[in-house]
């Protein structure tokens, strides 16, 4: 719009003269209108000196300028001036009442948006209210930018306010957002207003067991106006035009007609704008019946009818069409007719749904068309029936199916993988595959490389599927002639490090067996259908050989379901059907531990090492106590740094020099220590060295002056190389040698006995991944006891438990007897009847067993309790050496110190030296000692 002024009467006069003509003309669609306005002297001067300049300008625009370009129909005022009251009432609320979280749901342009943005004008106002929108993000992005906001607050309330949160609730990370959510919100002062749509009304009302059940009150909202307020508003702005209607009855007929749809109604009356005479400026029923045929608002109202022609929602909305008012015992008579069987509280959910899109209002128990012209729209489409007909036909080809997903998403993966493509196709068709693979965490993509696999059952769509199915598992794969060879990670559950899966258009089991060796594990998937793949299974349903055929549900989904959690259980519950339970089991008996899944507990001792800056430390501990197996974990967690290289070496009787040098660091320029001190030095990353067995190291060391560990500690002393010894004796004692460069080296770490929850872990789980499980957790409970809690051995008894187990093929639940057989087993009482020579000198290792021999009877005994029994054998011993060879007792996890009083740490091992002639190698120990 252009206002013209100029200094020239003559000129502006001329002005007017002309726009006069320009507007005479453009009415009557000669010249295309060039919105200018050039006012007469008064006007200039009304405008200028007027104490309301806005009423001025309106008088300009409504006199010079054509209704229909200055309507504020098609603008958002409409919007924004006339909100109904329950919107009002909600901003009302949040003000002037106590703060909650609350859901506002609401149909298409309902004004959820605006009211959110109200309700932050509103809130901001009050001076201890922060508010902030979140937007669609991933979690951790969520997570930062709320701790943030978090961080700077004082004594101020903060609001979140979140628009279309139906995205939210479709995300993979939903319930670790709301979780999240609701964490914050037992918060006094942390709220979250949310606006939704039919999402988040099911998630809330149509869920038993809802994450978001009581988060937040809830607000239903509506586009349409009531009767008055429409009433107001179309009134009121035609006013402001100058212009009037032919009858009132005009304007209930808008309001009738369109249910008071807000769009809607400013979608007509921007419409009649258009059609009103310049001159008269009234609008007649002429006017009005033209524009509701017009092409506008037929288009508009076609777009009303936003469903599927197979879905549930079209059918009941082209079948109730020639009813004024309806029921929901109409609509279940009419989809039974049409053998649609359905339950009265799904038909409920379906005319809930139609309603919150402004389809169909409720009254009194009773539906009916909110909108009379999309009703009348509808019925007068001369295929009506036919569109029924067609959607009912659709609606029951793919009912069985994709109803069934959508009803429970975790359906998809009971489907026969050769049918993945159709279901995909389905779900596609019907515009509910996001619905569902968000809820099941899918990408797309990758439901679109499997299904394609299983149908174009070529080499290239095979080979997307296995890379996916090997990031999946955290496994690699190499692609050989005809099948592909999985090498698993060192988190895989079971105790095995390769198989084959092999894609065969055979269904021969003897020509495919023909092809491979017995002795390696091979899955095979026929692509031949559902029946060849179940003669497969029941073919290889021997454990003798390694041929294992899954189900074709369990096909299924190890390819399509995303977590690996439950991948890495499918394929533990195949192999432990199809393969022997000793051949899969991950127990390792008298071995440190190499895989992570077979890795528990000791949590906060590394978390000391891993998240403090590097340092070095001494971790002594007895011997198979899980040294090593910590050194190894310790090595796998530092090893994903960036900034430092990890090295993990087992010395034993090795030369560190040599073994450090040509082995772990493969230098071949480099022969000395002190030239491998100038390499590291050199380096941009600092080294961690991980060195397990040191005893016998530090004792040939020592023998040399200690060459070799005076350099070790020169390198750690510059803050590049550092290290982590593990070791027994040797290494403990250096803690109290003046010469041992070992003397404040690092922090010293005692290991000793297992958490019990880790060594709950370390039963439960292993035996869980073998699908065995125990007749009582008192069994668990029990095991833990008796063995002291010591990892190696609870290792070991599970082992023979696997073996015991293994022997019943039926069996696969561990009794009272067969964990009474365990303890029994030569391979405990052989282990717990060894007596290792603790110390060098032969009087120790003699005392020490005097001491263990005689205090068998007590349950806890102390220093004057050995004193005394020694002096009454004639046997005077210094104080200090019995606490030398008590502490090395303790060390070696024959006992347990609490308080000053000693208790045997296994009492498995106690009852069988009980059982051992006690008395008599007690009494020849004493005559070894005096001797």
């Amino acid at each position: 719009m252009t206002i013209i002024i100029s200094k020239n009467k003559n000129l502006q006069r001329k002005i007017i003269k002309q726009n006069n003509v320009d507007r005479e003309k453009y009415e009557k669609n000669s010249i295309p209108y060039n919105k200018i306005i050039a006012p007469n002297t008064f006007e200039i001067m009304k405008l200028l000196l007027s104490n309301d300049y806005k009423e001025s300008l309106l008088e300009l625009f409504v006199k010079y300028i054509a209704p229909k370009h200055i309507s504020p129909f098609e603008s958002k005022v409409s919007k924004y001036k006339y909100f109904d009251q329950k919107k009002e009432k909600i901003i009302y609320d949040l003000i002037s009442k106590k703060l909650d979280n609350l859901f506002i749901i609401g149909g298409n342009r309902s004004g959820k948006s605006y009211l959110l943005s109200r309700i932050e004008v509103n809130l901001k106002e009050k001076n201890n209210n922060v508010v902030k929108f979140i937007q669609k993000n991933s979690y951790e992005h969520i997570y930062n930018f709320i701790h943030q906001e978090i961080k700077k607050l004082k004594d101020n309330n903060i609001i979140f306010l979140i628009d279309d949160v139906d995205n939210f609730i479709l995300d993979k990370d939903t319930y670790r957002i709301f979780s999240y959510f609701k964490e914050l919100s037992s918060q006094k002062n942390v709220f979250f207003i949310m606006a939704g749509f039919w999402t988040l009304y099911k998630e809330i009302n149509l869920k038993e067991k809802s994450f978001l059940k009581g988060f937040a009150n809830v607000k239903n909202i509506s586009d349409s106006l009531d009767f008055k307020l429409a009433s107001d508003m179309i009134n009121t702005y035609m006013k402001i035009l100058k212009i009037e209607f032919e009858s009132k009855n005009i304007i209930d007929d808008i309001i009738n007609q369109t249910g008071g749809k807000l769009d809607l109604i400013n979608l007509i009356s921007h419409e009649l704008l258009k059609e009103v005479n310049y001159e008269t400026k009234i609008i007649t029923k002429k006017d009005l019946r033209k524009v509701l045929i017009s092409k506008k608002i037929t288009e508009y109202i076609d777009n009303l009818d936003k469903f599927n022609d197979n879905t549930l929602e079209r059918i009941i909305i082209y079948g109730m069409l020639k009813k004024d008012t309806f029921g929901i015992e109409d609509v279940r008579v009419f989809l039974n007719d049409y053998a649609i069987d359905i339950t009265v509280n799904d038909i409920r959910c379906y005319l809930k749904k139609l309603e919150i899109y402004d389809i169909f209002d409720k009254k009194d128990k009773l539906y009916s068309y909110k909108n009379l012209l999309f009703q009348k729209s509808l019925l007068e489409k001369k295929d009506t029936q036919q569109i029924l007909e067609t959607s009912i036909k659709n609606y029951n080809s793919i009912l069985p199916t994709v109803k069934k997903i959508l009803d429970n998403p975790m359906e998809l993966y009971h489907y026969p993988y050769l049918k993945l493509h159709t279901i995909y196709k389905q779900l596609e068709h019907t515009k509910s595959i996001y619905s569902v693979i968000n809820r099941l965490q899918i990408e797309k993509k990758s439901f679109e490389i499997v299904q394609d696999a299983f149908s174009k059952k070529t080499h290239n769509s095979f080979n997307n599927m296995i890379r996916l199915f090997s990031e999946k598992i955290k496994s690699n794969y190499t692609k050989e002639k005809n099948y592909y060879l999985i090498k698993v990670s060192d988190d895989f559950p079971l105790g095995i490090q390769e198989f084959i899966i092999h894609f065969s258009n055979e269904k021969d089991y003897k020509v495919i067996k023909s092809l491979f060796s017995q002795y390696r594990i091979t899955i095979l998937i026929t692509t031949r259908g559902t029946e060849a793949q179940n003669s497969l299974y029941e073919n290889t349903l021997d454990k003798t050989d390694k041929f294992i055929a899954p189900k074709s549900d369990e096909i299924t989904q190890l390819f399509l379901d995303p977590s690996n959690e439950n991948v890495l259980n499918t394929i533990s519950d195949i192999f432990s059907r199809h393969l022997t339970l000793n051949f899969i089991s991950p127990y390792q008996a008298n071995q440190s531990v190499d895989n992570s899944s077979m890795f528990f507990g000791r949590e906060q001792l590394i978390m000391t090492v891993t998240q403090r800056e590097p340092k070095n430390y001494l971790i002594v501990g007895a011997r198979r106590v899980g040294k090593s197996s910590l050194l190894k974990a310790l090595h796998r967690k530092i090893k994903n740094n960036r900034d430092i290289e990890s090295f993990y070496l087992t010395l034993s009787h090795s030369n560190l020099e040599q073994k450090l040098i040509e082995e772990v660091l493969e230098l071949n320029d480099i022969s000395t220590f002190r030239a491998l001190k100038l390499y590291l030095k050199k380096q941009k990353k600092k080294h961690i060295f991980f060195i397990d067995e040191v005893d016998d190291f530090i004792e040939e060391d020592r023998k040399n002056n200690y060459n070799i560990l005076k350099i070790l500690r020169e390198m750690s002393e510059e803050k590049y190389v550092f290290f982590v010894l593990a070791g027994f004796w040797q290494l403990y004692q250096s803690k109290w040698e003046y010469q041992s460069p070992l003397l404040n080296f690092g922090e010293m770490m005692e290991i000793a006995e297992l958490e019990i929850d880790a060594c709950r872990s370390l039963i439960i789980q292993p035996m869980k991944s073998m699908g065995i499980n125990f007749e009582s957790e008192k069994l668990v409970e029990k095991i833990i006891f008796k063995l002291g809690q010591k990892a190696q051995l609870i290792s070991l008894i599970c082992h023979i438990l696997v073996d015991i187990v293994s022997k019943s093929p039926d069996k696969y639940c561990i009794t009272e007897t067969d964990i009474k057989m365990a303890l029994n087993h030569d391979k405990i009482t052989k282990e717990l009847g060894k007596w290792t020579k603790l110390a060098r000198n032969p009087k120790d290792n003699i005392l020490q067993k005097i001491i263990i021999y005689s205090m068998l009877e007590h349950d806890t005994f102390n220093l004057y309790d050995i004193d005394c029994f020694l002096k009454k054998q004639s046997l005077h011993i210094n104080h200090e050496d019995i606490e030398y060879n008590l502490e090395l007792l303790v060390l070696s996890f024959y006992l347990k110190e609490e308080n000053h009083q000693f208790s045997f740490r296994i009492p498995r091992q106690r009852e069988l030296l009980l059982d051992d002639n006690v008395q008599l190698k007690l009494e020849g120990n004493i005559r070894k000692l005096k001797d």
